[in-house]
């Protein structure tokens, strides 16, 4: 809940959080996956599995960062800009690494970004084979933070969510995304070291296409 007061008046914000829309989405498709490949016949269960996985980790990270506020009326949200006086009163964008007053804090958002987008780095190669190559996944790492650092911007200079853009976010989110590929290319050096799939592709019980054990 945000509470703000201007001139005496108490104005209510209830906050939503888009886990539900992420989790419907995440059904969807996975449904289209398991339609289309069984159509196909390249259904894997190891790759179905995977798209699990990241779905449960999607509805995750949208949990804990993309939360907004439910004005109770359209005449409170307008009251707000009002109070403000316009758009964008409130903090928007965030340079300094440290607080000095706060540094326990900023070291406990560094790693809690830094861990928000390895799982990221190291699940997607698994599945999406444009995830595969270090100078394709680095794009698609930083596009991702930065949706989610605009997102949470704009929301904010519409009074719409307490959170910010922070720079800062931006590059250590990054860096947890690209920990997170490198450990993807350790696990899967040491997955084809063991031979661990051998058995699975001599019985047939999977295809050469449904793994990707990077050479």
């Amino acid at each position: 809940m945000h509470i703000v007061y201007f001139n005496n008046q108490q104005y209510i914000a209830q906050n939503i959080n888009m886990t539900l829309l992420v989790v419907i989405l995440s059904i969807f498709f996975l449904a289209y996956y398991t339609f289309t490949t069984t159509r196909q016949r390249t259904f894997s269960w190891y790759q179905f599995l995977g798209r699990i996985i990241l779905s449960i980790y999607l509805v995750t990270v949208t949990g804990c960062t993309l939360t907004f506020y439910k004005w109770s009326s359209l005449d409170s949200y307008l009251a707000v800009i009002k109070g403000y006086g316009t758009f964008g009163k409130v903090s928007f964008a965030h340079l300094s690494l440290f607080n000095s007053n706060h540094v326990a804090l900023s070291w406990y958002q560094m790693i809690g970004n830094l861990v928000l987008l390895m799982p990221l780095g190291f699940i997607a190669p698994f599945i999406f084979p444009k995830w595969r190559e270090f100078f394709r996944v680095i794009p698609k790492i930083f596009l991702t933070t930065f949706m989610i650092e605009m997102i949470q911007g704009i929301s904010t200079f519409l009074y719409l969510s307490n959170r910010i853009f922070d720079i800062n976010d931006l590059a250590v989110n990054t860096t947890g995304g690209v920990i997170g590929y490198f450990l993807y290319l350790v696990t899967t050096r040491l997955l084809k070291g063991k031979n661990i799939f051998s058995k699975h592709l001599k019985e047939g019980k999977i295809s050469e296409h449904n793994i990707y054990i990077k050479p």
